[in-house]
């Protein structure tokens, strides 16, 4: 039998298809609200868009290892959010109560943010090409080509500058 290669994509990506279907689900009982409770309504958005799409890509993904937790928790972090901004503030109950939880997540993007920018500027400033910083970037950070590329542009930059402003300060 001769499948489609859009069959094929959607056997191994079929978190997308999952995932647009739930969120049309929420959103369509967010705009119909027959009245509902407002509790009810802010747990199955924030369960929907925290836990289950989240939970989704995990399954779908789970291959990818460390990769797909890390972008798991990106998932639940949106998806927390994205509910508090998609239900009016006299909504917030269960938002309100979780609010802590916001500052960990940060907390945590905040140190994946170092790694990557300290595995940036060591690459960078211990003398490499742009080229040696990219693929050392997208290996040791474990980012796309293209994210790599723009941040071994910034840094190459700053290299510059510091090169610029210490020659200044040496005359």
């Amino acid at each position: 039998m001769n499948y489609l290669p859009t069959q094929d994509w959607l056997r191994a990506n079929w978190f997308f298809a999952a995932a647009a279907a739930v969120l049309a689900t929420d959103l369509t009982v967010l705009n119909i609200n027959y009245g509902a409770s407002p509790q009810l309504l802010e747990a199955g958005l924030l369960g929907d868009l925290a836990v289950v799409i989240p939970c989704l890509y995990l399954v779908c993904y789970w291959r990818n290892g460390k990769r797909a937790i890390i972008r798991t928790f990106a998932m639940a972090s949106l998806g927390f959010w994205l509910a508090y901004k998609l239900l009016p503030a006299s909504g917030h109950f269960i938002i309100n109560s979780l609010s802590p939880l916001r500052y960990v997540a940060l907390a945590v993007l905040f140190a994946i943010e170092v790694k990557v920018v300290l595995v940036m500027y060591k690459a960078v400033f211990s003398g490499a090409t742009r080229r040696e910083a990219e693929t050392s970037l997208q290996t040791q950070a474990d980012m796309p080509l293209w994210v790599a590329k723009l941040m071994a542009t910034e840094a190459m930059f700053w290299r510059a500058v510091y090169t610029k402003i210490k020659g200044v300060f040496r005359k």
